[in-house]
């Protein structure tokens, strides 16, 4: 009877140690892989102000002891712009934290930017020297679901690079997307998603316009817009409006054929 006594105070002597063992062991390693200090590294895409957020909320996480793997996580929660998080620790403390971003794309009517994983994020996100370097587009609606954001990023793509040097891109619907010139602001292309003009459009297009200025025509008459519109089949059909480039009634009208 005793001998069974011992064997049990034994076999709980044990077990009682195995379990302060693991205990101690998952402090030990909750303090070891704890973040105590960091030095955070950020893509210089991002602007000031995003950084200094993005590092408050770091700082947050890490004085609440957070792992490393929950760190990530709420990161990319909080800030879907972020594409990437690398933490490199020692024990006693995490020593670097950085961050890769996943690249502007599109400025939409100077607000909010697009990136490159199909996010909408503030402008401020990112620098004013990133933001001058993107494709800026004017839409109608600030409201941008899937289907707009889809067809904003075709032209983005499909549309020469060099257009966008020459013109400002404004959609208005599936049937109506402008080209608005940048230095003769008397004179747009209306174009839509079946008509995507290309190089060779585009220099039809600039010879026309050309044409108007030779002739002194956008001096001579200052209140109205010149539309070419190259919606059509192998033609590009010419008229000016007398109240804005969206104006239905048209006071000139000419047919160019595209050969």
């Amino acid at each position: 009877m005793a001998r069974r006594l011992v064997m049990n105070i034994r076999l709980i002597s044990s077990i009682l140690s195995v379990i302060i063992l693991g205990l101690g062991f998952k402090l030990f390693c909750s303090y070891v892989f704890a973040v105590q200090e960091c030095n955070v590294s950020i893509d210089p895409c991002i602007s000031h102000s995003a950084q200094q957020e993005i590092t408050a909320c770091i700082k947050d996480l890490t004085d609440e002891h957070v792992s490393a793997k929950n760190i990530i996580a709420q990161l990319q929660q909080q800030f879907p712009f972020i594409k990437s998080v690398s933490i490199a620790y020692v024990p006693c403390g995490i020593t670097d934290i950085e961050l890769a971003v996943y690249k502007p794309r599109v400025l939409i009517n100077n607000q909010r930017v697009l990136t490159c994983n199909d996010k909408l994020v503030d402008k401020n996100v990112f620098t004013n020297y990133q933001n001058k370097q993107l494709i800026a587009i004017a839409t109608q609606s600030d409201n941008q679901d899937d289907a707009k954001l889809t067809m904003l990023k075709q032209y983005c793509v499909q549309l020469p690079t060099s257009v966008f040097d020459v013109y400002d891109l404004c959609y208005v619907d599936d049937a109506h997307a402008w080209l608005h010139d940048k230095k003769q602001t008397s004179f747009s292309i209306l174009f839509n998603d079946t008509s995507m003009p290309s190089e060779k459009v585009l220099q039809y297009c600039a010879q026309i316009k050309n044409d108007l200025i030779s002739r002194r025509t956008f001096e001579a008459k200052k209140n109205k817009q010149w539309i070419a519109d190259i919606r059509f089949k192998n033609q590009i059909v010419l008229y000016s409006t007398q109240g804005g480039w969206q104006d239905g009634s048209h006071f000139f009208r000419s047919n160019y054929h595209i050969n």
